[in-house]
């Protein structure tokens, strides 16, 4: 029986003990939101930090564009990769065979049209005078009338045909549509296209941008005209940059938001595509 007793005695110890060295830690309150999903914890950034840190980004165009014809033809003319051209100059051209008689063909049915409105007009005035005076018949009139009436309708259509001829001969010239380099060639010379296909992409010059994807952590730090130190070494070239957009939308994949800004000394070595760097110089308080 008092064997009995220490064992028990012994096993109740131990259990005390055990309960007394072992601490359940509660888990902190985690704030959530009306959704029902947990805060993100706020992150500040300080200025310093901010104009430490260093942006990787990429140089872009403002516009780019993929030029196409409005009709079908064979290439005969492409303007080639690097080549600098001002708005309205010549980029690619049909060849212009087919459109040009279809233009000259136009003309001769348009004065042609114009001598038979001509000769129908003649035939009514006179008819009308014979009416006047008794000498004509009411058919013989209704007819002359009517035939100049079709004569007027005639120079009316031979013109508007005139006028698509033209606008066809037009349409095998593609045209600039700003200051621009040609990018990238997507057919060859001699090549038949249809209507709509691609044939060159263009982008704009004078001007670039550079786009950077920032840290969220930093959104409401970066303001539009802030001035940024731009760095690309590709070329060697080293610049200022004016803020132009801050797009405040955290892309969710990458955590970042973008900032685009605008070089304010241009440089010709620095094309779209270059891999950019920059550093804000100074923010702009709030």
């Amino acid at each position: 029986m008092n064997a009995y007793r220490s064992s028990c005695f012994f096993f109740v110890c131990i259990a005390g003990m055990a309960l007394q060295a072992k601490v359940v830690q509660m888990p902190k309150e985690v704030p959530f939101s009306a959704t029902g999903k947990p805060l993100a914890a706020t992150v500040s950034t300080t200025a310093e930090e901010l104009k430490s840190h260093r942006f990787s980004g990429q140089i872009m165009a403002p516009r780019d564009s993929e030029l196409s014809f409005q009709q079908p033809g064979h290439i005969q003319f492409l303007q080639q990769p690097g080549a600098v051209v001002k708005k309205g100059e010549v980029v690619a051209r049909l060849d212009e065979f087919d459109f040009q008689q279809g233009f000259s063909l136009a003309q001769s049915k348009k004065k042609m049209a114009d001598i038979q409105a001509e000769n129908a007009k003649r035939e009514y005035e006179r008819e009308v005078q014979l009416r006047a005076s008794q000498a004509s018949t009411d058919t013989v009139f209704d007819m002359k009338k009517s035939a100049y009436e079709q004569a007027k309708v005639g120079v009316n259509v031979a013109a508007v045909e005139l006028q698509m001829a033209k606008e066809r001969l037009n349409r095998a010239h593609l045209l600039a549509p700003y200051d621009c380099a040609i990018g990238k060639k997507q057919k060859n010379e001699f090549e038949y296209i249809n209507t709509g296909m691609g044939v060159l992409t263009v982008y704009e010059i004078g001007r670039v941008e550079v786009h950077f994807h920032v840290p969220e952590s930093f959104l409401g730090q970066i303001h539009v005209k802030d001035l940024m130190q731009v760095t690309v070494p590709a070329v060697g070239f080293q610049g200022e940059a004016t803020v132009l957009r801050v797009v405040s939308v955290v892309e969710e994949r990458t955590r970042t938001f973008e900032v685009v800004g605008q070089l304010t000394t241009p440089s010709p070595q620095v094309v779209p595509g270059l891999f950019a760097q920059a550093q804000l110089s100074a923010p702009t308080p709030k």
